[in-house]
């Protein structure tokens, strides 16, 4: 086979495996579930992951991959005046992308209990490794663009906003078993959604990082 079918066989089960978890993401589908969908034997799902949980970390790191390129590509495409403007224009590109792949929500809120526990060593430092380093070219970016900040404080803020995405997903959009708890409590937190609590937590953390003096990140 050459390189591109590989290629277009792995992207093929990725989607048969994102279908399987949107059609029901009580739990993760099985490595023969998976092929089955994606119309391929089982042996040859495993020439490609080893567990159903490299495959769903994988799509995950996919999704984590389009968000951070779409925050950095939005930080370049425009001439901002203000902190305010910046701060706006990066919530509402964050929270339009949040809003078009809800099911990258419920991965994060699964990612350390069930994909990162199931995982080798190995396979977690790579995704890791990967997503800090995408992060940090986005935080190159937002350096670049605000003269205040000092080098590296970009990052500092981008990873704190992961964390605040990553949190939220925890608490608000947690396995169904959970969730039904959650509703039947009538957690206010909880029925808001992940979006738009995450919307207004950033807007929060944005605005004070960004104001000059504030003093909310080491060195402004």
């Amino acid at each position: 086979k050459s390189a591109e079918d590989k290629k277009q066989r792995r992207k093929t089960l990725l989607n048969a495996a994102l279908e399987l978890y949107k059609a029901d993401s009580s739990h993760l589908p099985s490595v023969l579930q998976i092929a089955k969908a994606s119309g391929l034997a089982k042996g040859t799902v495993y020439l490609y992951f080893k567990t159903k949980e490299e495959i769903f970390l994988a799509i995950l790191e996919q999704m984590l991959s389009d968000y951070n390129a779409t925050l950095c590509e939005q930080l370049s495409a425009h001439d901002y005046q203000s902190s305010e403007s910046l701060t706006q224009s990066m919530v509402d590109t964050a929270c339009a992308f949040l809003d078009a792949h809800p099911d990258m929500l419920q991965l994060i809120s699964i990612q350390y209990n069930v994909l990162e526990n199931n995982l080798h060593p190995g396979k977690v430092l790579l995704f890791i490794s990967e997503i800090s380093r995408q992060q940090l070219l986005v935080g190159e970016a937002l350096d670049d663009i605000v003269p205040h900040l000092r080098p590296g404080n970009g990052a500092k803020l981008i990873w704190r906003t992961h964390a605040l995405l990553c949190g939220l997903c925890q608490l608000i959009s947690p396995p169904k078993k959970v969730a039904d708890v959650y509703k039947e409590l009538q957690a206010p937190y909880f029925m808001n959604g992940v979006v738009l609590e995450f919307r207004e937590s950033m807007e929060a953390i944005w605005k004070s990082s960004l104001t000059k003096g504030s003093g909310a990140l080491s060195g402004i």
